[in-house]
């Protein structure tokens, strides 16, 4: 059994507002595993949950959004269930104690699979996230929802030492923006200035805001890591500076 909420806050941390649509469910020795990369490949991710509802399994995901609309009716904790066909699952069963719905699996042929993400093993720039932070960082996102730009900076503040700045907006002197400043839990080692999508980053705030605790990890190479835990759920997700960015 699984609470509705619960199933529906793990596709949330995969689906991002519909940027990934298919995905692989593995459930191994209990465990799920969900190994995605968005439908235009420019976010990769994986979410593990440490007891899945489902057996031990291969389940091919094609269209979350489907699955979403048949969740939406149910209530309560829900039974997961699965058919095979031919020793291939076939049709993912959830059940509350008024319905029963049924969701077609996909051919895993269909599932995009992931290439090897080669990110750094160590970071420049850390910065430790909680709920005020995730908050505040959608906040100012919400403000300039028409614009993708978003540059993160470590300055010199004459007051707080080195803090991390988050600007929203493009560079024009004309244009609207906003400026967000975080100058604790963060260890700099060296100093960057690189443009991210604040769509993408917004849309993994947003899946992750129930966390319990966060991490940005930043590379002057241009990469950034986004990792949160919430109960026994851990979400990573990968993403690489934005190349036509109006602060480049």
């Amino acid at each position: 059994m699984i609470n509705k909420q619960r199933l529906q806050s793990i596709i949330t941390k995969y689906h991002l507002n519909g940027l990934t649509q298919s995905a692989k469910w593995v459930t191994e020795n209990g465990k799920l595993s969900i190994c995605f990369v968005s439908d235009n490949k420019d976010l990769a991710g994986d979410v593990e949950v440490n007891s899945s509802p489902v057996e031990d399994s291969e389940l091919s995901i094609f269209d979350t959004a489907q699955l979403n609309k048949l969740i939406s009716v149910t209530n309560g904790d829900l039974l997961l269930t699965l058919e095979k066909n031919h020793k291939v699952y076939s049709k993912l069963y959830i059940e509350d104690s008024s319905f029963n719905v049924a969701y077609n699996l996909a051919d895993s042929l269909l599932i995009p699979k992931r290439g090897t993400i080669n990110f750094p093993e160590v970071y420049d720039v850390i910065i430790d996230l909680n709920s005020e932070i995730v908050d505040n960082l959608i906040k100012a996102k919400n403000a300039l929802s028409g614009i993708s730009d978003m540059m993160i900076t470590t300055i010199e503040d004459e007051d707080r030492g080195k803090v991390v700045e988050y600007s929203f907006g493009d560079v024009s002197n004309y244009s609207n923006k906003i400026r967000y400043t975080i100058d604790e839990g963060i260890e700099i080692k060296q100093d960057i200035k690189l443009p991210f999508n604040s769509d993408l980053f917004k849309d993994i705030l947003n899946s992750n805001k129930d966390l319990e605790s966060g991490k940005i990890s930043i590379s002057e190479e241009g990469f950034m890591k986004l990792e949160f835990t919430t109960e026994d759920i851990n979400s990573v997700y990968y993403m690489v500076r934005k190349e036509d960015s109006t602060y480049v």
